[in-house]
C-alpha cells in the first residue's frame, strides 16, 4: 500500500493502480478490516477513471460501516476528501469532511483539522467563492501545510491562492 501511495506521488497513477490492487487481493485474503479502507482510499486517488474512484469508495465505506481499526477512519476520510475534490463533487466532500469531523469529535487531531479544513475550503473556491474570507483560510492552511511538511497538499492550496491573485 505504501509503496503505491509512493508511486501515485511520483506521478505514476498505472504502477499505483496495480500495487493498490495487490494490496487488496492481501486483504482480502488476511481480513479487510485491518487496513482495507485505507488501501482503498489510496486506490481512489490512483483509480484510472471516475467510476473507479467512486467504486474504491463505496467499497471502503462498506467496510468501515462494518467496523475497522481507528486508523482506517482516519486515512480513508482524508483520501475520501482528496479524491472528491478531483471528482469535484463538493457535496461528497463536505459530507467526508463532516464525517471526519464527527469521528474525531471527542480527540481532534491537527491532522485532521487540517484535511478537514481544507477540503471545507477548497469545495467553497471550486463552487466560486473566492472572498478575502476564503484568501485568508487558504494562506493560513498554506501555512500550516509549509510548517507541517504536508507538500502534497500545497498543489491546490496554491493554485487556488493564484488564482485569487495571491503569491504562492
Amino acid at each position: 500500500m505504501q509503496l503505491g501511495r509512493l508511486r501515485l506521488a511520483e506521478g505514476l497513477a498505472e504502477g499505483a493502480r496495480s500495487i493498490v490492487d495487490r494490496a487488496m487481493a492481501i486483504c482480502r485474503e488476511s481480513g479487510e478490516r485491518f487496513i482495507a479502507p485505507r488501501v482503498l482510499g489510496g486506490g481512489a486517488l490512483a483509480a484510472a477513471d471516475d467510476n473507479g474512484r467512486i467504486e474504491c469508495l463505496t467499497q471502503g465505506e462498506e467496510i468501515l460501516a462494518r467496523g475497522c481499526n481507528a486508523h482506517n477512519h482516519l486515512w480513508f476520510y482524508r483520501d475520501a476528501i482528496e479524491a472528491s475534490l478531483m471528482l469535484r463533487n463538493w457535496i461528497e466532500v463536505e459530507r467526508y469532511a463532516q464525517t471526519m469531523t464527527d469521528y474525531t469529535q471527542a480527540e481532534p487531531l491537527p491532522w485532521s483539522e487540517f484535511h478537514i479544513a481544507r477540503g471545507r475550503v477548497l469545495t467553497s473556491f471550486g463552487r466560486g467563492e473566492r472572498g478575502a474570507k476564503i484568501a485568508a483560510e487558504l494562506s493560513r492552511l498554506r501555512g500550516e501545510a509549509e510548517q507541517t511538511g504536508f507538500a502534497p497538499q500545497l498543489m491546490a492550496i496554491n493554485a487556488a491562492l493564484a488564482e485569487i491573485g495571491e503569491s504562492p
